[in-house]
C-alpha cells in the first residue's frame, strides 16, 4: 500500500492537530484495503498476508509541542535540527525514540511506555 498522508501546512500548530487528520486517514485506507475487498484468495491464504506500508506518512518528530515554540525556524524546529545536525547515530535513535509521532500514537516511544508505566 503506498500513500501520501496530510502533511503540517501552518506554523504555530502543534502536531497534535494533523496527527488528528492523518489517523483518520490511515483509518480509512485500512478500512478500504481490508473491510470492503473482495476475496480474492481464499480466507486462509488472505490471514496470512501481512500489509506493507509505504509512503511518506508525515508523521513528525516533535520535541517542543506548544503554539509558540512551531514558528518557522523555531524552538521546536531548532531542537530537533540541533541533535541532526550533530549527526550522532546514538542521540538521532534517542530523538526517533522518544519524540517520533507515529510511534507514539503506537506506543513504540521510550516516553510512552513510561507514562503506560506510570499509569497515564
Amino acid at each position: 500500500c503506498s500513500m501520501h498522508l496530510a502533511g503540517t501546512n501552518k506554523y504555530n500548530v502543534p502536531e497534535t492537530i494533523f496527527d488528528d487528520i492523518r489517523m483518520k486517514q490511515l483509518q480509512t485506507i485500512n478500512d478500504a484495503c481490508f473491510n470492503n475487498t473482495e476475496m480474492i484468495v481464499d480466507d486462509a491464504s488472505f490471514r496470512k498476508l501481512r500489509p506493507i506500508v509505504l509512503g511518506d506518512l508525515n508523521f513528525r518528530v516533535e520535541v517542543l509541542s506548544s503554539e509558540g515554540e512551531k514558528e518557522r525556524g523555531g524552538k521546536d524546529f531548532c531542537a530537533v535540527n540541533e541533535i541532526l545536525m550533530e549527526g550522532e547515530t546514538d542521540k538521532v535513535r534517542q530523538l526517533f525514540l522518544e519524540y517520533d509521532r507515529l510511534c507514539l500514537h503506537l506506543g513504540h516511544t521510550t516516553r510512552r511506555r513510561q507514562q503506560q508505566q506510570r499509569g497515564k
